[in-house]
């Protein structure tokens, strides 16, 4: 486990605050199949469009599929020096645990 922990330091270790969303969702993405999910296997799905209630739709950033279940969890990924605490990224965060 070290060795991986260690893998997935080096992955992540140049994002810096002036990073990319799309560079730092690379890296998140090649953290998780360091994990062993996998893109190819469709355990990891990029933006994938949802309706949301009868008139809404969201995009979500990336979806993670269970390796065992039929369970999954989303990621929304922002940049780096985002400011997490804004209202409108939160609204959009929660709108995905509906």
């Amino acid at each position: 486990m070290s060795e991986l922990w260690k893998e997935i330091c080096f992955i992540l270790h140049d994002i810096s605050p002036s990073s990319s969303e799309d560079l730092y969702e690379q890296k998140i993405i090649q953290s998780l199949e360091k994990l062993g999910w996998s893109r190819f296997h469709k355990k990891i799905i990029l933006k994938q469009s949802s309706q949301l209630g009868s008139g809404g739709t969201i995009i979500t950033d990336v979806i993670v599929k269970s390796l065992d279940t039929n369970e999954s969890f989303a990621i929304e990924v922002k940049k780096p020096s985002a400011d997490i605490e804004n209202q409108s990224h939160k609204r959009q965060l929660f709108s995905y645990m509906l």
